[in-house]
């Protein structure tokens, strides 16, 4: 996965240590640098036979919108160490990489825009080759999603449950990390740790699969249908839907589908839409020099003034201090 940055940055790429101190990583990692007026991007890389292995560090003083582009379908596991990011992946829409939680995706060929706030994130991230999860898929649904996309080189990006990065994870990432092997060694030391980052997501995820279906009794057909909503929200974020509206269209009880959907993706419907606007009225301020009304409109707000409020409730700044950053 690479990262494009606006040619309005003069961004420059090199191998050149960057201004701070990075974060360690695998020894032997090949580094790329991306720098410019917007401040620096760094990647640490280690590449095996089925896996590849990523410490993306951004430091940047403004709002910054970049795309991450891949030239063949991915599936990999995330993990956000510093630093919430919104994004948008192909064929799947709105995400949201937030700090501590670590991620399962599966993303198609192509362009996929990011949204970095100014600040500081830190990124784990594991490309995994389909093989690698060809057992797993026979007996985890999350697991079968993604290799079956995969497989197929599906246009349809998936990002499957999220979960909060357990100790047990950390001490692996951390063994990861700080791992000293020659570069000969390194492969089969990776691939034993990544399948042990596979196994942690498993369990995490089953735990929570089990003790959410045990507890709010919701069937497979169930889920699914908060995963429609999902996408049917994203789909038109200028509409407005009521609870009811989106409940009949996916086929489930409106307080099943309300109490689902902020246990499953642990927000609520009016929060995730507010989220999603919010998202594409920053996109717009920066690529457009459409007027705040019109973006306020274009995005589902009838009134400027409530527009604004969610604006600065959700960025902390006005829709005009943000455009000029």
């Amino acid at each position: 996965m690479h990262f494009i940055i606006p040619p309005a940055f003069a961004p420059a790429i090199s191998n050149d240590q960057p201004s701070f101190q990075l974060p360690p990583f695998l020894r032997n990692a090949q580094l790329t640098r991306i720098s410019g007026a917007f401040g620096e991007i760094c990647t640490q890389s280690v590449s095996g036979k089925d896996f590849a292995a990523f410490r993306h560090t951004f430091r940047h003083n403004m709002p910054l919108r970049i795309n991450a582009t891949t030239d063949k379908p991915i599936i990999t596991l995330t993990y956000m160490l510093k630093g919430n990011v919104p994004s948008q992946l192909k064929g799947f829409g709105h995400t949201w990489l937030h700090e501590d939680c670590h991620y399962l995706y599966y993303v198609p060929e192509g362009s996929h825009p990011v949204e970095l706030p100014s600040g500081e994130a830190d990124v784990l991230q594991f490309n995994l080759h389909p093989g690698m999860l060809e057992e797993l898929s026979s007996r985890h649904q999350p697991i079968r999603e993604v290799y079956h996309n995969a497989r197929h080189s599906s246009d349809a990006g998936l990002q499957q449950y999220s979960a909060r990065i357990t100790p047990t994870i950390r001490r692996t990432l951390d063994d990861i990390c700080h791992c000293t092997l020659p570069a000969d060694q390194q492969p089969t030391f990776l691939r034993a740790r990544l399948n042990d980052l596979l196994l942690e997501y498993v369990a995490v995820w089953s735990g929570h699969h089990m003790d959410f279906r045990s507890r709010y009794h919701f069937t497979e057909a169930d889920l699914e249908a908060l995963h429609e909503a999902l996408r049917l929200i994203a789909g038109d974020i200028a509409r407005h839907y009521t609870r009811d509206e989106i409940a009949r269209a996916v086929c489930i009880h409106p307080r099943k589908l309300s109490e689902g959907f902020r246990h499953a993706f642990g927000i609520t419907l009016k929060d995730y839409l507010a989220q999603l606007r919010i998202n594409k009225a920053r996109q717009l301020l920066l690529e457009t020099n459409a007027s705040v009304r019109v973006i306020a409109g274009e995005v589902g707000y009838e009134n400027v003034s409530a527009f604004i409020r969610a604006f600065h409730a959700q960025t902390g700044r006005s829709p005009a201090s943000y455009r000029n950053g």
